[in-house]
């Protein structure tokens, strides 16, 4: 193997694993020891964590990546700790301040109750507890009474505020699959293995690429949501581009070194799954998860980058009726559009040279169609 060593604390190491995959296994309890930051390799067989496994031979390219993203997250790991999942639960819309004292109480009286039990004050304790039992139940469904009736008018007044958490938290309290035959079963049939597609373009004349303007990386960056989840370095987007905000250089340089030497790092091809449910289907069915894929943030806005330069390229060239992946058109465009065009075809009369016409909608609907086309 052959070491690098640059500039500060970073380490690269380059090996040719000669297509033995038990070679990365052996490498990786080497990368560990040494603490390497970024490890080259020709091919990667898995996954690991730890340091960042890059398969481009461009020695910069995998230095620069790995050093960004390494003090991102020590950054956002010192500002704010990473959150984790617990079985902590916020108390129901309609708990109140009251019932949390009514519910003590009665707590308390049914502990006087059972110690008191073969003694003479016990049927006097039992009764007290009763009547603040009786209490209790009484004011909870009271409160349910009325929080219901408020939550009903808040939907209208604010269709995302509590009405919204609470049927959000009902929806969120699935389980993803767990085991490995199961997700392996599942994932083999939302994700078919598609045979490699080589595409080779002959250029004349090698063309010079524009470098990529700070505009164009503000652009980006702008259109990449702040809430949206990231990918698997699981550093929040809003750390990601307040990162690019204060080192623009720096980014400006390792983009336009992947447009230069036509890189996609494979880092930004891998993805973080999450299967969601789809009603009461059985969980054994593949078809009964709709997969969610998120990617990294850092490869999303180079993406944002050259989907606005094809766009730029294409002009006013494209179908009129095409609602796709096109700026100021939706799917409700494309409704409207079918419904216009079908009230046109029908309006007036048939009889005696009439306009009115036949319309017919033909619908397709390709099972798992994303991940299935070829």
């Amino acid at each position: 193997p052959k070491s690098t060593r640059t500039k500060g604390p970073l380490k690269i190491l380059q090996v040719n694993l000669n297509h033995w995959e038990a070679a990365q296994d052996l490498l990786a309890q080497t990368v560990k020891e040494l603490k390497v930051d970024a490890v080259i390799i020709p091919d990667q067989h898995r996954n690991i964590s730890g340091s960042a496994w890059v398969t481009d031979s461009t020695h910069k390219l995998a230095a620069i990546w790995a050093h960004v993203m390494r003090e991102v997250a020590k950054a956002w790991d010192t500002a704010m700790h990473r959150r984790r999942k617990g079985n902590r639960h916020l108390p129901v819309y309609w708990w109140s301040e009251d019932i949390n004292k009514l519910r003590a109480k009665s707590l308390r009286a049914r502990r006087q109750v059972q110690r008191a039990r073969e003694k003479p004050c016990f049927s006097q304790l039992e009764v007290v507890f009763k009547e603040i039992r009786s209490n209790l139940r009484k004011t909870i469904g009271d409160s349910k009474k009325r929080c219901w009736i408020e939550l009903i008018e808040e939907v209208n007044n604010d269709p995302w505020g509590r009405p919204y958490k609470v049927v959000m938290s009902k929806l969120n309290g699935y389980q993803q699959p767990t085991y490995p035959d199961q997700l392996e079963r599942i994932v083999k049939v939302l994700f078919p293995t598609q045979e490699p597609f080589e595409y080779h373009v002959e250029h004349e004349e090698k063309e010079m690429i524009p470098p990529i303007t700070h505009k164009e990386l503000m652009q980006a960056c702008m259109r990449v949501g702040n809430s949206k989840a990231p990918g698997m370095h699981h550093i929040p987007n809003i750390a990601l581009k307040t990162a690019i905000q204060t080192a623009l250089q720096m980014f400006l340089d390792m983009y336009n070194r992947c447009l230069a030497e036509g890189i996609f790092p494979e880092r930004w091809k891998r993805q973080r799954l999450a299967l969601l449910p789809k009603g009461s289907k059985p969980p054994d069915d593949p078809s009964s998860w709709r997969p969610l894929c998120m990617l990294d943030t850092a490869g999303e806005i180079l993406e944002r980058v050259l989907q606005s330069r094809v766009e730029a390229a294409i002009g006013n060239s494209l179908e009129d009726n095409q609602y796709g992946s096109r700026k100021g058109r939706s799917t409700i465009d494309a409704i409207n559009q079918v419904v216009n065009t079908s009230k046109v075809a029908i309006a007036g009369t048939r009889w005696k040279g009439g306009a009115k016409e036949y319309c017919l909608l033909a619908a397709l609907d390709v099972r798992n169609a994303f991940n299935s086309a070829k």
